[in-house]
């Protein structure tokens, strides 16, 4: 069979198939003979290859086009993480009532999408571990109009979670209680609304991350994507971006915040140290009117200007202001420093 009588048999038996659909797939067809003739395979190879139309057909017809889990109770208990990767789904995590997980996987505007894909769910040890795992042997088009969701719920119990996505975004749109929690994305946002956790971790390459969120220890790391944590709480705070910015406001003991090119502007309570490092970004830290301070600012060519209440003393690059509790040390090139209250 050449391309030509291939591609009006599918047509053929796309007619019970909702327009939008059948267009995609005709699309995913072709797009599959233009790179088998470019391989340097015959018409004839190709639809070999491919199978009988119908068949298809009838088989994404029958097939469920969501994949779905539950775990249950008794392998519940047993757990201490679960592990969730999914290469392009968006991931959305929230936390029920009762001691299972649940798992639901589908395309949000293709159904079909989804057989490009399998969801695999297994207890390894104490660690649930949920993958989405492209196929390499689908005709359908992978990654052309995806638009894969992949919603896990929580049982009610503090597990540790780790996330791992490459270009789909991670969300928590409601509270959520946890042990340890880890998310890293490639050009992926990550979007948590509220998190109560022992200790947190955020990774991204490109993508922005913003976050509600609790912990004795916090770190979010980005290279070009932008870090912006409001109401966060915890002992230690260590921020790092490479051109993004940095926006943190909340409560921590101490902070760690670094960036090459980015700014840096935090507002922060409580603070009894902080270690500030830029290269060319400019630095504005807000503290509270009644926080006392001493600040060592080393810089090339940068500027402090400060905008304190406070009675201030000024010795070279070192400023201080009230009793002195809280500990600052700040590095630009050629970035500028601002303090205020």
């Amino acid at each position: 069979m050449n391309r030509k009588e291939y591609m009006e048999r599918l047509q053929m038996d796309l007619e019970a198939v909702d327009e939008q659909t059948a267009k995609e797939i005709l699309q995913d067809f072709t797009d599959h003979f233009e790179q088998g003739l470019s391989e340097g395979r015959s018409e004839e190879e190709i639809s070999e290859e491919l199978g009988d139309p119908a068949e298809l057909i009838s088989e994404l017809n029958t097939r469920p086009h969501r994949q779905a889990q539950a775990e249950s109770q008794t392998q519940i208990d047993a757990l201490s993480m679960v592990s969730i990767e999914a290469e392009s789904a968006d991931i959305t995590l929230k936390q029920g009532t009762g001691n299972d997980v649940l798992v639901d996987f589908y395309d949000s505007r293709n159904p079909l999408r989804v057989h490009n894909y399998r969801l695999e769910t297994v207890q390894e040890n104490d660690v649930y571990a949920i993958r989405v795992i492209r196929l390499q042997n689908s005709w359908l088009r992978a990654g052309a109009g995806e638009h894969l969701r992949l919603d896990v719920t929580l049982p009610s119990a503090s597990l540790d979670v780790k996330i791992s996505s490459m270009s789909g975004d991670i969300r928590v749109p409601e509270i959520l209680h946890c042990g340890k929690f880890a998310a890293s994305v490639q050009s992926g946002d990550i979007d948590i609304r509220a998190l109560d956790a022992e200790a947190v971790q955020f990774t991204s390459a490109s993508g922005d991350i913003h976050a509600a969120v609790r912990g004795e220890l916090i770190e979010a790391v980005s290279i070009s994507g932008d870090l912006d944590l409001t109401q966060a709480h915890g002992k230690l705070g260590k921020f790092r971006t490479t051109s993004g910015d940095l926006d943190i406001q909340g409560c921590f003991q101490a902070v760690l915040a670094e960036s090459k090119s980015g700014d840096l502007d935090l507002a922060i309570e409580a603070a009894e140290s902080l270690k500030l490092d830029t290269i060319s970004g400019d630095i504005h830290l807000t503290l509270p009117h009644t926080t006392g301070f001493v600040c060592s600012f080393t810089t090339i060519s940068g500027d402090l200007r400060p905008h304190i209440h406070l009675p201030l003393e000024r010795r070279s690059r070192q400023l201080s202001a009230g009793d002195g509790h809280a500990q600052i040390a700040v590095k630009t090139i050629s970035g500028d420093l601002k303090i205020s209250d």
